[in-house]
């Protein structure tokens, strides 16, 4: 990856998150806050079609300039299509999950491409796809219990240069390897656990009924 080592030989961090924009709620600004703000040459990378609103965007480098950080550290770029917003995966080090709810296609994109990500496990289906995905690449050092957790991990990799460049090349190997990418074995196991469901129904009307 040059660019990754680019940036490492620059000492340059980014960190990113394609999530929609909805999902970046006040708890998420403040974690984000805290990595920036103990991460040297670190910037955060975000797009959103919502950035095209000038307005908007001030509101939201100023929420992040509240706690610290000036908008200098935020790199805000409108949606891509597919092709573009896939390369666009290559300028990240580091991705930044959203928290309760978490990325869903995009975990699973940026996964395929290589760049490693940090999430906080929750309780329910929405707060768990990230722990879902690094769990099958193998990455559970990157999920975190709690916010405070997933800050740490964050700033502790970005410092350790040699282990983002072995966690890249890690999940390289295991992502095209894993079930998440394996068409033949999802669609198998997809398609029994629709047949299981529609079973435990059937069993269930049938139960009530008696």
């Amino acid at each position: 990856d040059i660019n990754l080592k680019q940036r490492i030989a620059d000492e340059n961090i980014v960190f990113g998150c394609f999530n929609n924009i909805k999902k970046i709620n006040k708890d998420v600004i403040f974690a984000w806050s805290q990595i920036l703000k103990n991460t040297s040459n670190s910037k955060l990378y975000l797009k959103s079609n919502e950035f095209n609103n000038i307005k908007f965007k001030e509101n939201f480098e100023k929420s992040f300039e509240k706690l610290g950080v000036l908008k200098e550290k935020l790199i805000l770029e409108n949606q891509s299509e597919r092709k573009k917003l896939l390369e666009c995966y290559n300028k990240i080090d580091i991705a930044l999950d959203t928290f309760p709810y978490t990325g869903g296609t995009t975990n699973l994109e940026l996964s395929y491409m290589c760049v490693p990500l940090i999430t906080i496990s929750g309780e329910t289906f929405l707060s768990r796809c990230g722990v879902s995905v690094n769990q099958n690449l193998g990455m559970n050092e990157l999920i975190a219990k709690n916010i405070d957790e997933y800050v740490e991990i964050a700033i502790n990799l970005a410092k350790d240069k040699n282990k983002l460049s072995m966690i890249k090349a890690e999940l390289l190997k295991n992502s095209r390897k894993s079930k998440l990418f394996d068409i033949e074995i999802f669609s198998r196991d997809f398609t029994n656990a629709m047949q299981d469901m529609w079973k435990n129904f059937l069993n269930h009307n049938s139960n009530t009924k008696k």
